[in-house]
């Protein structure tokens, strides 16, 4: 199976694109590293996804698929509901976090309105120099 040049240099320059911008991202703090190893190796195959013709063809053969295409937009459905899965991991656990946060300071303002009559008792008996 004969690649198209066009093919190759087309998927090689949004690869580097989508990897100059992920680059941005990061050095902008707008990206966290742990996120960008995903989108790092996301970058890199869409840079060699030209070469990667024949495995796909093969997987394709294997499954008695006609068409590549089929696979392909498989293998990018499925990877991107892994990383829909992954980002959902991670708002869970930020809510966990951010429930636990408000229950803490909703407890330590509770506290504070119970001891505020006791401080303001103390002002009063306080016979400092003010």
């Amino acid at each position: 199976m004969n690649i198209p040049s066009s093919h190759l240099y087309f998927s090689g320059i949004c690869g580097l694109l989508m990897l100059g911008f992920i680059l941005v991202l990061i050095r902008n703090h707008r990206l966290q590293e742990r996120h960008a190893p995903l989108w790092i190796l996301l970058a890199l195959v869409f840079m060699t996804y030209g070469w990667w013709i024949r495995p796909v063809k093969a997987v394709s053969d294997i499954f008695q698929i006609t068409d590549v295409v089929p696979v392909v937009l498989f293998f990018g459905i499925f990877m991107c509901t892994l990383l829909i899965l992954q980002l959902s991991i991670t708002i869970s656990e930020f809510s966990t976090k951010i429930k636990n946060l408000v229950q803490e300071v909703s407890l330590l303002k509770h506290e504070m309105e119970r001891r505020r009559p006791d401080i303001s008792e103390t002002r009063r008996n306080y016979d400092g120099p003010f």
